[in-house]
């Protein structure tokens, strides 16, 4: 049977256990039974012979004196139901029991008495068969039965508690799955229980809010791209064609090819946050270098300052790390965080800004802060300025451009290299990021 439903998988669960319950009663009891069938049949044996043995006793004591042997085979008779002959060993009939009982299936006893050299006897005893084993095994049997039915009311109780507690709930949450769509992704389901598959249920619906949430993010990223690679591929049509057509004076020729080169570095920074953010959380090989951390800073401020004197940008550095210090880094990557947050500190705090940069250590990882002279961000942004596709001011994106990768992918650099990231305003005017880097 092909199962594909978990109401018949519990229902052969059941199935099995209940056969599986009632061989092991069947089995226990069998057991039980035989044990003690052997345990009567030995005792009753046992009673047997000893009976048999008081009353060779008993003849030893008087062997001559007839009447007393005739009234202690008379008292075991009453006492014991048992018939008793004594004969010789010619098989003549001596002593008798005046009780004629009726034993049709008897169990027969002897015994051997020799009195004397010459003189040998055999006693005889006919036992009647106990019936009360026959009765125990019937009550037993009774009992089996009675188990069994008990065994299998509580399985069907069990079975239909399970319907009504895992199944039902199960299957509420397969039709809410069921029916979530691109779009459609916002369910809830009807159980409210507090319980694990409560739970289970509540985080299905937490489920389908983070859908709903990065199906919104999708629309705004593709809203993003549309507009940050039409913009910049606008100015670049246009001022190729003007240059094709010749249209543009001597003296202006040169402006045009600068915003075009521009705008052409625009779009390789746009699709690079796209390359970058493909990786983001995946394990990507990082190249450590074991470098020293002064001389790293040194040169890549030199080449932070080129990049934002071309913003007109007021740029300053300030290393306060000892020489001999040394840093295990992915340089190419970490030239990638410090890039993007000057970038994007041009673009929110606006050219002609003031950026500083610093790195220290004080005994211990090394810290690295970048300080702008921008208005900063708004207090209930700050903590999610790290999240992939946030963008603080969706209209101000809008016009300055950016996918909201940046500083998520400077989180996730830093992250790999063992280190941290922070944001925060400064008290008096401006916004600084700095992160943290372990030793070598």
């Amino acid at each position: 049977m092909k199962l594909n439903s978990i109401y018949k998988k519990i229902s052969l669960i059941f199935i099995l256990g209940f056969i599986v319950q009632v061989l092991l009663v069947i089995i226990f009891y069998r057991q039980v039974i035989e044990n003690k069938i052997i345990a009567e049949i030995t005792n009753q044996s046992n009673n047997r012979k000893t009976i048999m043995q008081e009353i060779a006793t008993d003849f030893q004591k008087y062997p001559n004196r007839p009447v007393k042997i005739q009234q202690a085979i008379d008292t075991y008779s009453k006492n014991y139901k048992v018939i008793i002959t004594i004969t010789d060993l010619e098989d003549t009939v001596l002593y008798s029991s005046t009780s004629k009982l009726s034993n049709k299936n008897y169990i027969k006893e002897q015994v051997f008495i020799k009195i004397g050299v010459k003189k040998s006897y055999i006693v005889n005893g006919e036992f009647p068969p106990k019936i009360n084993l026959i009765k125990n095994a019937d009550k037993t049997n009774t009992a089996r039965r009675v188990l069994i039915v008990i065994i299998f009311t509580v399985s069907l109780v069990t079975c239909i508690l399970i319907y009504r507690i895992l199944a039902n709930p199960i299957k509420k949450i397969s039709n809410a799955i069921t029916s979530m769509d691109y779009g459609n992704t916002l369910i809830e389901i009807p159980y409210d229980k507090n319980d694990e598959l409560g739970l289970l249920c509540r985080n299905f619906e937490d489920m389908g809010k983070r859908l709903k949430k990065s199906e919104e993010t999708q629309q705004d990223l593709i809203l993003a791209l549309s507009h940050d690679v039409k913009t910049p591929l606008t100015s670049i049509i246009g001022f190729s064609k003007r240059l094709v057509e010749g249209k543009v004076k001597e003296d202006k020729r040169v402006e045009y090819y600068d915003t075009i080169y521009r705008k052409a570095n625009d779009l390789k920074q746009l699709l690079t946050e796209l390359e970058d953010y493909s990786t983001v959380n995946l394990e990507v090989k990082y190249d450590f270098l074991a470098v020293n951390c002064s001389d790293y800073f040194k040169e890549l401020c030199l080449n932070l300052k080129a990049e934002t004197d071309e913003k007109l940008c007021n740029f300053k550095f300030l290393n306060e790390v000892d020489s001999s210090l040394n840093i295990n880094v992915d340089i190419n990557k970490l030239n990638r965080v410090f890039y993007n947050i000057i970038q994007n500190s041009i673009k929110y705090a606006g050219e002609n800004c003031l950026i500083q940069v610093r790195c220290s250590s004080d005994k211990g990882p090394v810290k690295f802060e970048i300080i702008d002279s921008g208005d900063g961000v708004p207090e209930d942004e700050l903590q999610r300025i790290f999240d992939k596709f946030h963008r603080i001011d969706t209209s101000r994106s809008r016009q300055t451009g950016g996918t909201g990768l940046g500083l998520a992918i400077c989180k996730d650099i830093i992250t790999h290299m063992g280190g941290k990231i922070f944001a925060e305003n400064l008290k008096d005017h401006g916004f600084k990021i700095s992160f943290i880097l372990p030793e070598k």
